[in-house]
């Protein structure tokens, strides 16, 4: 739950059709009335490599311009005293960003952290996610809040314990179908390319993930990000809800090789196990138990030791 917090509450977005063609930025504003030796600066990966940049203060005022060739992660960072932020991360003098070829304005009162971000595309789609999510968010926080205020003894009841946990979970797939839903209906928006990364903690299914990934933009599909994702949804395809299961060939312990596309046509539970392994032991009698109910309905365990790496 905490990660989602995070993605919730630091998201910055992009939408492509809102680019300068020709991927110039500016960034200009007003933070409060500092002057010199006040400096703010813009940190920004790109190739890998942190860039920074700085502009003097005068009675607040700031400009950064200059041109990038796609969007990319990085914050502004208030230094009053001018020198230089490193990874400072107070959260009154940094405001989350991600560069865009746009030209924005942002400006506040007092502290970086109250500005408000005016021109640009990025935030007209964030406003949307939020206003999606913030129900949801207050229903997680009157839930934590209610297991908080519960007395110790209710809080070490198993059963109290357990409905808190599906309370949570129902909602935990709410925050994931909302990002689904986001995703789907902006297709061309750089907060779906976020979303469907935080959705990638959450959801096992690569063959989900990846069809989710395909309803993007051609743009946005061709991103590093998006390309690295597409990498790791192959990978894993494989072994996920949906793909026929690598096929692989062992000895049993008689020397007589036991293919697991044998089993096809049948429930096969594949159980790998070892004996130094406490919870394999554990769930071995529940395994007999399920097999014994079960036997006479097409079903089959094939348990795979790794006691010995290597040998049948």
């Amino acid at each position: 739950m905490q990660k989602v917090l995070v993605f919730f509450f630091c998201l910055i977005t992009w939408t492509i059709s809102a680019q300068n063609p020709d991927g110039t930025y500016s960034i200009q504003g007003k933070i409060g009335s500092y002057n010199s030796p006040a400096k703010i600066f813009l940190q920004y990966v790109e190739n890998g490599n942190m860039i920074t940049q700085s502009s003097d203060l005068k009675n607040g005022e700031f400009l950064f311009s200059g041109k990038i060739t796609a969007p990319a992660n990085g914050r502004i960072v208030l230094s009053p005293d001018g020198s230089n932020p490193g990874n400072r991360t107070e959260p009154e003098n940094v405001l989350p960003y991600i560069l865009t070829a746009e030209n924005v304005e942002i400006n506040s009162a007092d502290l970086l952290q109250n500005a408000r971000v005016t021109g640009s595309s990025i935030h007209d789609d964030k406003d949307k996610l939020i206003e999606m999510l913030t129900p949801i968010f207050y229903r997680i926080e009157k839930l934590m809040q209610e297991y908080e205020n519960a007395s110790p003894e209710k809080q070490q009841d198993e059963e109290y314990v357990l409905s808190i946990q599906a309370r949570n979970e129902k909602l935990q797939n709410e925050i994931q179908e909302k990002y689904i839903e986001f995703i789907r209906k902006n297709p061309n928006s750089y907060t779906s390319l976020m979303a469907l990364m935080e959705l990638e903690q959450f959801i096992d299914n690569a063959n989900v993930l990846d069809a989710l990934l395909k309803t993007l933009s051609k743009d946005l599909q061709e991103h590093p990000i998006a390309q690295s994702l597409s990498k790791d949804f192959e990978e894993r395809k494989p072994t996920s809800v949906g793909s026929v299961a690598p096929d692989f060939t062992q000895t049993d312990p008689e020397g007589k090789p036991v293919k697991l596309s044998d089993y096809r046509g049948k429930y096969l539970l594949v159980d790998f196990w070892a004996s130094w392994c406490r919870p394999c032991r554990e769930e071995s009698p529940y395994l007999v138990q399920a097999y014994e109910l079960y036997k006479e309905k097409n079903f089959e365990i094939l348990g795979v030791s790794l006691d010995n790496p290597g040998q049948r």
